[in-house]
């Protein structure tokens, strides 16, 4: 016996079996009555469901399905008919391109790659200035929470701190300082804010930044564009108040998502990276 040539056949052979393994898609959205058959067995197909090589789907009258593939593409499934994946295989892919969809769907297979170690890909609120002294918030940040965190790495020589923004002056001797923006400032605006640290009665200045104050009443609606319906709808528009810096109504978008899709570790995920980025 070829000893390599058996090797490597057996080699292709765990290699074929391990793809026919591997899912093809996975549901995103269902509507009217949708069945997957694998094998002899036969279920009504729900969200969030791996289909496989082997599957196949029946959809009934008005009824239609939105799957992902690991591209990060979406196929539409709008007709009444039996659906191989062969068939589905040839039928036009679509690109997705918003950010927050493709960190979803991105997740949603990592998931099955690495399930309960996945990361959310993040983002910097704000302007980075590399080695400012000040960690959040970084200058420029904009938001519209009621009391914001400033939190700033420790100097070595300093007795305490002076925190100001616009009229406001906080004094701590801590490395952080909770500002009372409701009661103490006015939404609409933009502040410059200063860190200076304090020893023997002096005090030194060490950071500078501009705090924007977010009118959530002022801000614009959602730009429309291709949609998928559902829970990536109301991600889109969380994604969107963040970047316009209506963090509170996020927030609270975020959190009816939640309540909404409790299963939905893609979404738990997003949530806890946009809690960390704002320090709520």
């Amino acid at each position: 016996m070829n000893k390599p040539l058996f090797i490597l056949g057996l080699c292709l052979c765990l290699c074929h079996a391990v793809l026919a393994q591997w899912p093809l898609y996975r549901v995103y959205q269902t509507q009217g009555t949708v069945r997957c058959r694998k094998g002899d067995k036969s279920a009504v197909l729900v969200r969030n469901t791996f289909l496989y090589n082997g599957d196949i789907l029946v959809l009934e009258d008005n009824a239609r399905v939105t799957l992902f593939d690991q591209q990060t593409n979406y196929i539409r499934l709008v007709a009444r008919g039996t659906y191989t994946m062969a068939d589905v295989q040839k039928l036009q892919k679509t690109p997705i391109t918003d950010n927050i969809t493709v960190k979803y769907c991105t997740l949603l297979w990592q998931e099955l790659l690495h399930p309960g170690g996945e990361q959310a890909p993040g983002s910097v609120a704000g302007v980075s200035r590399g080695l400012a002294v000040v960690l959040f918030p970084a200058s420029g940040y904009k938001t519209s929470v009621a009391y914001l965190p400033f939190v700033w790495n420790k100097i070595a020589w300093a007795e305490g701190y002076r925190l100001t923004v616009g009229h406001c002056t906080l004094s701590v001797g801590d490395t952080t300082a909770l500002l009372d923006i409701k009661d103490s400032l006015h939404y609409g605006a933009a502040y410059h804010w200063t860190l200076s640290a304090l020893r023997g009665g002096n005090a030194r200045t060490v950071d500078t930044g501009r705090l924007v104050l977010v009118d959530e009443s002022a801000v614009p609606p959602v730009p429309v564009g291709d949609t998928l319906g559902g829970l990536l709808d109301g991600l889109r528009r969380c994604e969107w108040l963040e970047h316009q810096g209506c963090i509170a109504m996020a927030s609270g978008l975020y959190r009816a998502l939640m309540v909404d899709n409790l299963r939905d570790t893609a979404l738990q995920i997003l949530y806890t990276a946009f809690i960390e980025r704002n320090h709520l």
